[in-house]
């Protein structure tokens, strides 16, 4: 709805077609998706929810084949998200949710004081790890190569005492151990020195992937 509000800002004849989703009970999700939903619309915006069959991109105008006919559109946009860019290790989808993160929540109160591992090669793994400084424990920064961030970040990254940073260091493996309640938890991760091919293990109870997503356009 984002680029649908946009797009009716500037005054474009715009028409968001909605794929049918099971968007879940997180309310406050659904109350910001509500609300950008309803300021699109107010902008003047029209939105159908449609079952989307084909699209022909080749020539303009544009086609998209649907179950309530064949809309028409000189210019499509793809905005259906972006899906976590995984780890691809085993053991991984189980420990989803319990410990393992694809997205920002730095900020819950469950990581005070706690150890942490944030995976990743980019600023947003430097903005992750500096953020829960002032809350947890212990961060170890792993990054399979240099990490790509500006030097006064850097500097700050290497100068904070609670954080370790790793480079040229691979995640081979997750580790679980029981959860207080059912299920598998966070325990840790095997991680090899790419310079020196030693292995070691890292104890943690949480996990922060910041690969850059994949946008989600199957």
């Amino acid at each position: 709805y984002t680029a649908a509000l946009y797009c009716a800002r500037k005054n474009l004849s715009t028409l968001v077609l909605e794929i049918p989703s099971v968007l879940g009970d997180d309310l406050e999700t659904l109350k910001l998706i509500h609300k950008l939903k309803r300021s699109a619309c107010d902008h003047g915006a029209d939105c159908h929810s449609v079952n989307i069959f084909s699209i022909e991109m080749k020539h303009t105008p544009k086609l998209i084949h649907t179950n309530l006919g064949v809309y028409v559109s000189h210019c499509i946009i793809l905005a259906m998200g972006k899906i976590p860019n995984k780890l691809g290790l085993p053991g991984e989808e189980k420990l989803c949710g319990n410990g393992l993160n694809y997205h920002d929540s730095c900020s819950t109160p469950y990581l005070k004081s706690k150890t942490v591992a944030v995976i990743g090669d980019n600023m947003t793994a430097v903005n992750h790890a500096l953020t829960l400084s002032g809350l947890c424990k212990r961060i170890y920064v792993i990054s399979r190569e240099n990490l790509n961030a500006d030097s006064p970040s850097m500097e700050t990254l290497q100068n904070t005492p609670n954080i370790t940073l790793l480079q040229h260091t691979l995640v081979v493996g997750l580790l679980g151990r029981p959860a207080r309640v059912a299920g598998t938890k966070v325990g840790g991760i095997k991680v090899v020195d790419k310079t020196t091919g030693n292995q070691s293990t890292i104890e943690c109870d949480a996990i922060f992937v910041t690969n850059e997503s994949i946008p989600n356009t199957k």
